[in-house]
């Protein structure tokens, strides 16, 4: 119950209440031994009854107080008084940051930048300790009345581990799991690895940091939902509408910002908040830049400084399966092999497929952070197609024609060189793969909902085939006669050792073609699908369905999804064996080296995600 003005804890005398939240009670008191007003977190009393969890909560407040940043509200004391835990920060005088979002949308982007750069100033001094926040939130930072930023309740998030269900309440600290080692924070501005159980470190608050600036640059926030449920599954499986799109006048750097603290990968964030503090401060200091330009005409791209390679591999053995049926040992496949490579302009869409094929292995689509680019094999630079900004899941049609996607809750189409795009039809969700079948509809995974098509000329989603309870589906592909191949998982996280199978429609009879591996795709006599990285040949009886010998590795270093969760790989297969794929993100890494009189001597640090190196003046 609340706590009346007049009330002592220990040598603290609680003159009014100043909020109440997931954390507990907040309280303006006064400290009879120094003569100051602080600010005292009483802590919910179920805390009390956890030992364990007190034991976190000291240790963890402890490492707080030794926190000294402008940036930081400073932690006095922590204390007991009875059953009663609360811990003592410094009183901050102003609003905070949810307030200021709420009632000050108009204020100009440079003000944001610059509270959100003392943002990053300060949990940049906290990641230097080893301390990460984990419940960055606008309620979490308090913005004084010259415009400073103080960040409030660091080490706090940890201590509501260890508990029972989440909150139904998305505006509320969740817990996601019921054991230690859960992970805890508030759903809109969790990391998916935060929201996946997986463990987080320093980026974590740098995507947390990300959607509070989309949401001062939006209005919106970047993932809502009417639950936490809800929030959770878009943070895992979607992409936020880009920025840009909600404000066309928003400026290109912070628009590139907010997409680089909120890549789904860890690794293509902002590695140090640091990095981030300088970007939002120049921003800042120069008042804004110019706006995004417009991408609504088609554009011939000349080849760039690659951020990813993306490899093309015509595969002369697999073309010969559409033939023959028949696989060469490994070493005449290696002869047998045709490689280049392909520049990309860097993408941060790692959860979905990235790459098509056109069925007659003439065009390569691939998504890039600009949109959709289509380039025939047999040309010297790739087509930006417009209005595909923001594209997932390409599907090329049957008639090598037209490229499928699904984009801001929307499946649409487009002419694969270039013109109109078309809304197919409505999906919430972000697709788990999807495939362009001859039959004329466009077949969709829905992860627990299962297969789900809509035909290609616009309608209805509809389910045409519903999975058991604990099961997931990915990447759906029509075959002969009634059958579907896709990827049956029993968990997130678990897509390696899911199952490639072939289910009838009408008598749902399943095969497991591949009983270890994910996103599997049929070409004639085959069956190809991802495991650990690599991908495999599986043959099989076009006829029966039936495999009919042992797979054989056909290529090394692809790249899936991050963090298994969806079961994407990045590759696609022709239907005349052409393979195209990209290489995973530990193909980026990359080892400092000092070279001095034609001596090469690696630097004593691991591989790093490096792009360009700079020496100190010294």
């Amino acid at each position: 119950m609340p706590i009346s003005p007049g009330t002592r804890l220990g040598p603290y005398e609680i003159i009014s209440a100043l909020g109440a939240g997931g954390m507990g009670e907040v309280y303006r008191a006064q400290d009879a031994r120094l003569g100051r007003e602080v600010a005292i977190k009483v802590l919910p009393a179920t805390f009390s009854a956890d030992p364990d969890r007190l034991s976190r909560f000291e240790q963890e407040a402890r490492a707080a107080a030794t926190l000294s940043h402008p940036n930081i509200a400073v932690v006095h004391d922590i204390g007991a008084e009875g059953t009663t835990r609360y811990i003592v920060q410094e009183y901050l005088s102003g609003t905070t940051l949810r307030e200021a979002l709420d009632t000050q949308q108009t204020k100009p982007l440079r003000e944001w930048a610059s509270i959100a750069a003392g943002v990053a100033d300060g949990l940049a001094a906290a990641h230097r300790t080893g301390i990460v926040h984990r419940d960055i939130k606008p309620e979490n930072v308090m913005v004084t009345a010259d415009g400073h930023a103080k960040v409030l309740d660091f080490g706090l998030a940890k201590l509501t581990e260890p508990v029972g269900a989440a909150s139904s309440n998305a505006e509320s600290p969740t817990v996601l799991g019921t054991m230690a080692g859960s992970v805890m924070g508030t759903a809109g501005y969790m990391s998916p690895e935060q929201a996946a159980g997986q463990p987080v470190d320093r980026r974590t608050d740098i995507f947390a940091l990300g959607c509070i600036l989309y949401e001062a640059a939006t209005g919106q926030r970047p993932f809502a939902g009417r639950s936490v449920a809800e929030v959770v599954a878009h943070l895992l499986h979607d992409d936020p509408q880009p920025a840009a799109e909600l404000r066309p006048d928003l400026p290109t750097e912070f628009d590139r910002i907010i997409r680089k603290c909120l890549a789904k990968e860890p690794a293509r964030r902002y590695q140090h908040a640091d990095d981030l503090a300088v970007d939002l401060r120049d921003f800042a200091q120069r008042g804004g830049a110019v706006p995004a330009p417009a991408t609504n005409a088609v554009a011939a791209r000349p080849v760039l400084a690659p951020v990813w390679w993306l490899a093309i591999i015509v595969v002369a053995a697999i073309a010969a399966l559409a033939a023959g049926r028949y696989l060469s040992p490994a070493e005449d496949v290696s002869r047998e092999v045709v490689r280049f490579e392909i520049p990309s302009d860097g993408l941060s869409a790692t959860f979905n497929r990235t790459i098509a094929m056109s069925p007659d292995g003439r065009v390569v689509v691939r998504i890039e952070d600009s949109g959709l680019t289509v380039r025939p094999l047999d040309g010297l630079v790739d087509q930006l197609l417009p209005g595909t900004t923001g594209a997932r899941d390409p599907a090329v049609s049957a008639d090598n024609q037209d490229i499928a996607f699904w984009s801001s809750g929307q499946i649409k189409r487009t002419p694969i060189e270039g013109g109109a795009v078309l809304a197919v039809g409505a999906m919430p969700s972000r697709p788990l793969g999807m495939s362009w079948a001859d039959d004329g509809y466009i077949y969709v995974g829905r992860g627990a909902e299962g297969v789900w098509r809509i035909a290609e000329g616009g309608g209805t989603l509809e389910q045409v085939l519903p999975i058991d309870a604990g099961q997931l589906a990915h990447g759906p592909q029509r075959l002969s006669g009634d059958w579907i191949l896709f990827t049956r998982a029993a968990r997130v996280n678990g897509w390696n050792d899911a199952e490639v199978v072939a289910v009838s429609l009408s008598s749902k009879e399943s095969r497991v073609l591949v009983p270890a591996g994910h996103d599997g795709r049929w070409v004639p006599g085959y069956v190809i699908y991802a495991r650990n990285g690599a991908l495999f040949a599986q043959p099989v009886d076009d006829g029966t369905l039936e495999p009919t010998g042992s797979a054989v590795l056909v290529v090394e270093g692809v790249g899936t999804s991050s963090m298994q969760m969806t079961g994407a790989a990045f590759y696609d297969v022709s239907r005349t064996g052409i393979l195209a794929y990209s290489l995973g993100t530990e193909a980026g890494l990359k080892q400092l080296v000092w070279i001095a009189n034609d001596v090469i001597t690696p630097l004593p640090i691991a591989p790093i995600y490096a792009g360009q190196v700079a020496l100190s003046p010294d």
